[in-house]
């Protein structure tokens, strides 16, 4: 039998209603983590961070523009898509919108780690998460084509993109071509509106490394010697995070000139490289 079309619009509009009232006591139960990135991590991702990824989800949540200079392996795009998850959930009329320098890395390096680590409803995408109930609610990863004619980025396309609680997020952030940054910065006119670029400091110009040297931005390094893995090693342990970076990598690329070069710690450094020390020996 077939029901009377009124009964069948009056059945459809109730389960929506019903879907609209779930899905809003569920971000308003989120709500509770909005300056509290590393609650929402640890209870609702069941994420374990280490330290400085602790101290990054913390910037982002306190300081307009966050900074990182990350080694290799250290974790960064598993800390950018929690960051990503926690501000998308925490705030209910948000957008959250990604960059990288290639398509490949927007969908297949931070956006594989957001639907990997993604608990909660709507569930995410290749390379976004929609709101089906609130179309000014949502995340995308974002990238930007050349013109072949013009040879210009078409990143005005990314400069109308506005709202009360938004993230930009450039990832690799060191490749992001200096047109696509100027656009993402542009992005963040609100006050509620944070960026946050991250990635390894393997060039020595461009917007990435003009920023770090700004005073314009809270700058978080994180060395690969002080990651968990290291510090394992080093006591004769395994690694307790499987996959991420090792000390026997580490060695190689200590003694690779074409990665690193070792320098007397008494000199004085005026060419504005990035230094560190390991096991008593300064590299450049």
């Amino acid at each position: 039998m077939t029901l009377p079309t009124e009964v069948s619009e009056q059945a459809f509009f109730e389960a929506k209603l019903a879907m609209a009232k779930k899905r809003s006591a569920t971000f308003s139960q989120y709500e509770v983590y909005r300056d509290d990135p590393e609650g929402y991590i640890t209870t609702v991702l069941k994420g374990k961070p280490w330290e400085r990824q602790s101290e990054i989800a913390r910037s982002v949540a306190d300081n307009k523009r966050t900074l990182v200079k990350t080694g290799h392996g250290v974790g960064k795009s598993w800390e950018a898509a929690a960051i990503v998850n926690w501000w998308f959930d925490s705030r209910p009329a948000s957008v959250v919108v990604t960059t990288a320098p290639t398509f490949r890395q927007v969908t297949a390096v931070l956006w594989r780690e957001i639907r990997s680590q993604r608990k909660t409803q709507p569930r995410a995408d290749i390379f976004q998460i929609r709101d089906e109930l609130n179309p000014t609610h949502y995340a995308m990863g974002y990238t930007t084509s050349k013109n072949v004619r013009s040879d210009v980025y078409e990143a005005q396309s990314a400069q109308g993109i506005h709202a009360k609680d938004l993230l930009a997020v450039l990832d690799e952030a060191g490749g992001v071509h200096p047109a696509v940054w100027q656009s993402f910065d542009g992005m963040a006119v609100g006050q509620g509106n944070h960026i946050l670029a991250i990635g390894n400091p393997t060039v020595g110009s461009g917007p990435f490394f003009e920023a770090a040297r700004s005073g314009q931005w809270n700058v978080i390094t994180v060395p690969v010697f002080e990651h968990p893995n290291i510090l394992a090693a080093l006591r004769g342990e395994e690694d307790p995070i499987p996959g991420a970076v090792s000390l026997d990598w580490l060695e190689s690329k200590l003694g690779d000139s074409r990665w690193v070069e070792e320098v007397d710690s008494a000199a004085v450094f005026v060419d504005g490289a990035e230094f560190f020390e390991f096991n008593g020996r300064t590299y450049k």
